[in-house]
């Protein structure tokens, strides 16, 4: 029953702030003067559209709210009620449809059936005790910190990486709703992941009806021939077992884990990004709410992660390109674009305000205030991130400033089958088998063929190049890459079958991709059938307690008293007290002894 009733309250919690970020989607659509996103239900991304639209602007509502106010209930609930208000309010009027078939019915069941399945097993993992290291290095303690205070200026000379400046961990202090429930560590993560499971498979029910492509009202343009079969569904359909492999595979459900937020929020650009190229290639010239959302979702993921940076910067390419191909500039787009500003205008403040630096370690940028982590700290941290992204636990003067690390890296990746080889390997199979189709070694175009879709396919890979360009020279460890190992060979696939499609004499069935989904993806179930465990690793009473946590009080020369821990894992501080840190610094003291809330100095 106690496990029964947390499902509850959790599914409950998840629905209500699901509803808060649509109808903040909603509202935020008309208030920027955008279209109404899916007029005639056919635009088949629509309510996704509103759904990170809303979550952006909720994490940036949250990443404002926390500068002037803790984040508890009181402050929080207001900012969910505005939310249902604009579901209720700014409600689609109804639309007369055809009634669904019985292939539609049974693609709806399945869906439902699938996703609810997933609910239940991703919740109940979620509730297990948090394992992950960083967790209770820092992640539980930033929290804390934005629980119990508003945003404290010189964080960072507390410990640095509590300036890193994620919003994800103002997203977790959110849900964690205190006083009144305190689990948000275990509902951040499933939202997300259960939000973009949910877009997967409500766009391949809606393949399975009489859907099209687009807004039934879109263009035609000679230029392109009649209207290609659409690759969106595909991009779901091979992104499932992506979504499941991060579910089984990490650790970060019932850790307050950025790196798994950053996973989901990457397959949901990604996902987007797919039905957006469709619909050009369609003749939807017109597509500034998508645009919309791809942009402020795009600044969320770069709050969310730093190592997004690179994701991000391609789809800013594309976006530009989006903006260029259909001036003159549209009100809404400005609009958009200027929230967009506003919302990074606020995580940079943020991040000054919590080191001295905009993107804490990065030393770019920094102003001489008298919070500011010194230079020479800065550079420490953003060494050890460095060094330990190419070679963990070793020295970081025998790693950085040589290729001495290239070896041992190679000899991890080698051995790293579901997170780089086998990704790899399908990326190279699919994109030799697009060459020779192109070059018709294999088969030539068939006659009276549309022009081919793989030149709007293949812009897919922009943000991934970019992205992965930038974490191979930055911080190249697997974990910072995300999910774009998993989705380059998506990209690729897809590619094949837009390359593919001109030269069949007919389409192909929907069997045939679904076992291509299957076989591209053996590599996620053979480690499944290596680690059984992690299928029913899950709780059963529900929330499992955080590990206690291990610290000791030391004074330092100002009289402040902080908990100090060690880099070990039997001596981590969880969701210890705070102050804390396990860089003990006899010089830190208060800016203003009498006000702890005016942060720290070193000065």
């Amino acid at each position: 029953m106690l496990h029964l009733a947390a499902l509850l309250l959790t599914f409950a919690l998840l629905a209500t702030v699901a509803a808060a970020c649509v109808g903040s989607g909603r509202a935020l659509r008309r208030a920027l003067g955008l279209r109404a996103s899916d007029p005639t239900r056919t635009v088949p991304d629509a309510p996704w559209i509103d759904l990170w639209l809303g979550w952006a602007l909720l994490l940036g509502a949250l990443q404002f709210l926390h500068l002037f106010a803790p984040l508890r209930a009181w402050s929080v609930i207001p900012l969910l009620a505005l939310g249902l208000i604009g579901y209720f309010v700014f409600r689609p009027p109804p639309v007369a449809a055809p009634p669904p078939t019985p292939r539609v019915r049974l693609s709806e069941r399945v869906a439902v059936a699938l996703w609810l399945l997933a609910a239940l097993w991703i919740a109940s993992r979620a509730m297990q005790t948090p394992l992950e290291f960083d967790a209770g290095l820092y992640h539980f303690q930033s929290i804390r910190w934005h629980n119990e205070t508003r945003l404290t200026p010189g964080l960072g000379n507390l410990h640095g990486r509590l300036a890193f400046n994620s919003a994800f961990y103002s997203w977790v202090a959110a849900l964690n709703l205190p006083p009144l429930f305190g689990h948000g560590r275990a509902l951040a993560n499933t939202f997300l992941l259960l939000a973009v499971l949910a877009q997967a498979l409500h766009r391949l029910h809606r393949a399975a009806g009489p859907f099209p492509a687009v807004s039934a009202a879109a263009p035609s343009d000679p230029a392109l021939g009649p209207p290609a079969r659409p690759l969106a569904p595909l991009a779901a359909l091979l992104a499932l077992p992506v979504i499941a492999w991060l579910a089984v595979s990490t650790l970060g459900l019932a850790s307050p884990s950025a790196d798994l937020a950053a996973c989901a929020v990457q397959v949901a650009l990604f996902l987007l990004l797919a039905e957006g190229l469709d619909a050009w290639r369609a003749g939807l010239r017109d597509q500034d709410t998508r645009f919309a959302g791809l942009a402020l979702l795009g600044g969320a993921a770069l709050a969310l992660k730093l190592s997004n940076a690179g994701f991000v910067l391609g789809l800013a390419a594309l976006g530009t390109a989006y903006l260029a191909a259909t001036r003159p500039l549209r009100a809404p787009a400005r609009a958009a674009l200027a929230l967009a500003c506003a919302l990074g205008g606020i995580w940079i403040a943020r991040g000054y305000l919590l080191s001295g630096h905009p993107a804490y370690p990065s030393p770019l940028g920094a102003l001489p205030f008298d919070w500011t982590v010194p230079a020479e700290q800065a550079r420490y941290d953003a060494n050890a991130v460095y060094s330990w992204a190419r070679q963990p636990w070793a020295d970081m003067k025998d790693v950085l400033g040589n290729t001495r690390w290239l070896r041992p890296w190679f000899q991890r990746a080698a051995a790293n089958t579901e997170g780089l080889v086998a990704p790899l390997a399908v990326t190279v199979l699919a994109l030799a088998l697009s060459a020779a189709l192109a070059l018709r070694v294999v088969r030539p175009l068939r006659p009276g063929a549309p022009p081919s879709a793989a030149p709007l396919t293949a812009l897919l890979f922009v943000p991934l190049a970019t992205g992965l360009l930038f974490w191979w020279f930055t911080a190249p460890d697997p974990r910072f890459a995300h999910a774009q190992p998993w989705l380059l060979p998506l990209a690729a696939l897809l590619l094949l079958a837009a390359v593919a499609a001109p030269r069949l004499a007919r389409p192909l069935p929907p069997v045939v991709f679904l076992v291509l989904a299957v076989v591209v993806h053996l590599h996620f179930a053979l480690w499944v059938v290596r680690h059984p465990e992690r299928l029913t690793d899950v709780s059963r009473a529900g929330w499992q307690p955080i590990l206690p946590a291990g610290f000791t009080p030391r004074p330092t020369a100002s009289g402040l008293v902080v908990h100090t821990y060690r880099y070990h894992p039997d001596e981590l501080i969880w969701d210890g007290p705070r102050p804390a840190t396990p860089d003990y610094n006899p010089r830190l003291r208060l800016r203003d002894p009498d006000r702890p809330e005016l942060g720290f100095t070193q000065k």
